[in-house]
């Protein structure tokens, strides 16, 4: 079953609640490594989720994922201890950049 792209949603009730759904997913995630790795915190996944499903699925950062270094690409910058949670990479894979494994 193909999945529907938040760019061919219409309605913004609809697309409201597909990004919601994304940020779940990536709440989920994160949550999953924690607790696979025994280690970590996961304040910074749970509230950073929604601006990740926004930014990176949302279409707001223009990425080009078969062209990393395309010049026109909106460049992104978050705080030390942002990165280093595992939310980041997990919504990644959600727009090509990384797998899933």
């Amino acid at each position: 079953m193909n999945e529907i792209a938040f760019k061919d949603l219409s309605r913004p009730v609809d697309r409201y609640q597909w990004l919601k759904h994304k940020a779940n997913w990536i709440r989920l995630s994160a949550m999953t490594m924690t607790n696979h790795a025994q280690l970590g915190h996961t304040g910074g996944d749970l509230s950073c989720a929604d601006i990740l499903s926004v930014l990176y699925l949302g279409g707001i950062l223009r990425v080009d994922t078969s062209q990393p270094r395309w010049p026109q690409r909106t460049g992104s910058s978050f705080p030390r201890g942002i990165v280093r949670e595992p939310s980041i990479p997990r919504s990644l894979p959600r727009v090509s950049f990384l797998s899933n494994n």
